[in-house]
């Protein structure tokens, strides 16, 4: 039964975010690609390499929610997310389903950073639905990684620039303090 997985501070999960005048003048930049290929990685690296900056995931809120409506603890989902992700996916779906916007509106409620990073947009309908909201769409390739079975409809085709996934950690660091000085300027 997916009805109470709407329910969000007192209100239903229904309608359109509208993007106030403050947020607008953020810079807002949407990290998307397949599992396992570095996306919260390195919107963590990037976060931190452009300063006031705040980085969310999509997928957070939905392991959030999920530990609330099985009763099972968010660091027991995290730790068995595998194990979890079918649940994980059909929720994603169901609240995309109701508002494509609503997670990433989730997201961007609470931001309040000059930078504000998200990952975890998966979907067609999702990423049509909040493309315009967004200065820069990442796709993270990470080409030793094969392609899991997965709920990603989205190609690099929808992103604006490619990061190649290619190395070490520190290599995907130098990657986000790269762009962080390109963004900045």
């Amino acid at each position: 039964m997916l009805s109470g997985y709407f329910f969000v501070c007192g209100t239903t999960l229904t309608g359109h975010f509208t993007m106030s005048r403050e947020m607008k003048n953020k810079k807002k930049i949407l990290v998307i690609g397949n599992k396992y290929h570095g996306k919260t990685t390195f919107a963590g690296f990037l976060k931190e390499a452009l300063g006031d900056a705040e980085a969310y995931s999509t997928s957070s809120y939905l392991i959030y929610r999920l530990s609330l409506i099985s009763g099972v603890s968010e660091s027991v989902i995290l730790s068995e997310k595998e194990k979890y992700r079918p649940e994980l996916v059909k929720l994603g779906n169901a609240m995309c389903e109701a508002d494509p916007g609503s997670l990433v509106s989730i997201c961007l409620w609470a931001a309040q950073s000059e930078f504000i990073l998200i990952d975890g947009v998966r979907r067609i309908s999702e990423f049509d639905r909040v493309k315009d909201w967004f200065d820069e769409v990442i796709w993270m390739n990470r080409p030793s990684e094969p392609l899991g079975a997965d709920n990603l409809e989205l190609t690099s085709g929808h992103a604006n620039r490619v990061i190649l996934n290619d190395g070490s950690l520190e290599d995907l660091n130098k990657k986000a303090q790269q762009l962080a000085q390109e963004l900045k300027s």
